[in-house]
């Protein structure tokens, strides 16, 4: 991360000198995602966190870099399974599930609680410059998985494009699950599905691993 990442708020949350901070960094993210995805980012407040986490107020900076945190562990999260989740995706034969499973798995509830950050950055330069450095990362870790698959000019021409155009549909899948039945979903994802898969497999056939 180099150190430029002294910049981000994530690396802030507890001082160098705490006691076990480590271990106490880890339960109040953990904590607090869990919270933002049942209540809500604006209806969570310190109080809230540090009971779920089980850690005194005082175990923590400020609310502001909480969020930042939180933000990037859940892309850390990401990051950690992306590799598995990309080479399964571009197989010339996939699980006739991958759709539903990328819906379910790669989307959890916690989606909800990132979502509500990142159009709360809409208004917080701070919190937006921590979710552009994240997102960058992110990126970058997706075209390196996809360099080890293809060809450089496919992986970026081709393969990237077409994974960013799937991950896009997913997230507005699930954001439209706040109005729409699970079984309204599974229709819309059977039907587009159909369109990812003869791509998908086109894509596919150019692995050179």
């Amino acid at each position: 991360m180099g150190s430029s990442a002294k910049q981000h708020p994530s690396n802030q949350l507890l001082p160098a000198k705490q006691d076990r901070s480590v271990d106490t960094r880890e339960r109040l993210l953990r904590a607090a995602i869990d919270c933002f995805s049942k209540f809500g980012v604006g209806a969570t407040n310190t109080t809230i966190i540090s009971e779920a986490a089980g850690v005194t107020r005082g175990a923590y900076l400020h609310h502001f870099k909480l969020v930042a945190a939180a933000v990037a562990l859940m892309v850390e999260d990401a990051m950690g399974q992306i590799e598995t989740g990309i080479k399964a995706l571009f197989q010339t034969e996939r699980s006739s599930t991958v759709f539903i499973d990328i819906w379910k798995k790669a989307y959890p509830d916690t989606f909800f609680a990132g979502y509500e950050m990142m159009l709360l950055a809409r208004h917080d330069p701070e919190l937006k410059r921590e979710w552009l450095y994240q997102s960058k990362r992110f990126a970058i870790r997706r075209k390196e998985v996809l360099m080890n698959l293809f060809p450089a000019d496919v992986a970026v021409n081709e393969a990237y494009p077409f994974l960013e155009a799937v991950a896009d549909f997913f997230r507005g899948m699930k954001v439209m699950e706040v109005v729409r039945t699970e079984e309204e979903s599974r229709a819309v994802i059977k039907s587009i599905g159909r369109l990812f898969d003869a791509e998908l497999t086109r894509i596919a056939k150019l692995r050179i691993s």
